[in-house]
């Protein structure tokens, strides 16, 4: 039996948190959260704003699985989501 990794709980993305990183010079984030959690596509955006206004791309990390890919789409003006578990846009 492993144990479980400590998370937190964060009402902004509306699940536990393991960690996060970032990459300034790349706008690049990175969320780690707990396998089956999900996270709240406006809440992480919005998270990450705080970090860098400037964020272009959020990468969200389920257990050891990339699970969620939101990119910002600069023509559009708007967030976009792609499920990477599943190959496809959200």
């Amino acid at each position: 039996m492993t144990a479980k990794k400590k998370a937190v709980y964060d009402h902004r993305v509306q699940c536990d948190v393991v960690r996060l990183s970032y990459d300034f010079p790349e706008h690049r984030g990175i969320l780690y959260i707990p396998d089956g959690d999900a996270t709240d596509q406006t809440g992480t955006v919005e998270m990450f704003k705080g970090l860098d206004p400037e964020v272009k791309t959020i990468q969200v990390v389920a257990g050891e699985t990339l699970d969620i890919v939101y990119n910002y789409n600069a023509k559009t003006k708007e967030w976009e989501g792609f499920d990477a578990r599943r190959g496809m846009k959200k």
